[in-house]
């Protein structure tokens, strides 16, 4: 039996590095969430990702060398898949914890009119976790194997 994914379906995310360990004791465990990011990751459509899987690999014809487009594909996935967040905090001059508002603006990409996490917001978060985030929400598209038992 087939099972669908929905397009407009959003999920959440914790990084890993942010998960509570297996075996962590309850006040570690409550303390860890507490301190947790919730991301809010949505899916890419068929026809987004068709368009980005196209622009991976840029050919110039003159000289006949292939180049990889990943660091701009990673982040049109991002703008395209990164809907939202809870949690998410920055630390200012004064050592402060302050938490970050989402942000969106209007944008094209792949050729449609949407909106996007602004570009600042992008930038407060940490390269590797951009790269996760990129990954999960490619990932996201894939049925788990519980998900596709019901």
């Amino acid at each position: 039996m087939a099972i669908a994914t929905r397009p407009g379906q959003t999920w959440p995310y914790i990084l890993r590095r942010e998960r509570v360990p297996d075996g962590a004791k309850p006040e570690e465990a409550q303390r860890i969430k507490a301190e947790q990011t919730v991301w809010k990751l949505g899916h890419v459509s068929l026809t987004d990702r068709a368009a980005l899987e196209d622009q991976a690999y840029l050919l110039d014809a003159p000289t006949k060398q292939v180049t990889s487009s990943a660091g701009s594909n990673r982040l049109t996935v991002l703008r395209l898949g990164l809907k939202g967040f809870e949690n998410f905090r920055v630390r200012e001059d004064d050592g402060k914890l302050t938490q970050v508002e989402w942000q969106t603006r209007s944008a094209i990409e792949l050729g449609r009119r949407r909106d996007v996490p602004t570009d600042e917001i992008l930038d407060l978060i940490d390269p590797e976790d951009r790269d996760e985030l990129a990954e999960a929400i490619k990932e996201g598209q894939r049925l788990t194997t519980e998900e596709k038992k019901g």
